[in-house]
């Protein structure tokens, strides 16, 4: 294995353990975080800085919608991340980790479809 493949196989590793991280953070809402930090957008630092934040709050908030505020990303970068990379997901969950509906409506809205 050469040097270049050896520290993109490290890099690959740090990046997947965030991104189990991320995952297992019991709201199942981040598979745009997830994909902005693959791509790049954001970086583990940030994302993990942000999930501190996100502790740390009283109300329940999206994870995009804190690095949106701590002002690690903006609209655009999103916008122009996912044009690059299309990102497949529901468009329920894109709605809440936008933060225009809240994850119980969501809830309540499938709950009424089923």
């Amino acid at each position: 294995m050469t040097t270049a493949n050896m520290e993109a196989s490290i890099r690959d590793d740090t990046v997947e353990s965030r991104f189990s991280a991320i995952d297992d953070s019991g709201d199942g809402y981040n598979e745009l975080v997830v994909h902005l930090l693959k791509s790049g957008c954001l970086t583990g630092k940030q994302v993990e800085y942000a999930r501190r934040v996100q502790a740390k709050l009283e109300a329940s908030r999206p994870l995009l919608q804190i690095i949106k505020e701590l002002e690690f990303i903006d609209e655009d970068l999103i916008k122009d991340a996912v044009r690059k990379n299309p990102v497949s997901m529901r468009i329920g969950a894109l709605l809440v980790e936008l933060g225009h509906i809240q994850a119980d409506d969501l809830q309540t809205a499938l709950g009424i479809q089923a």
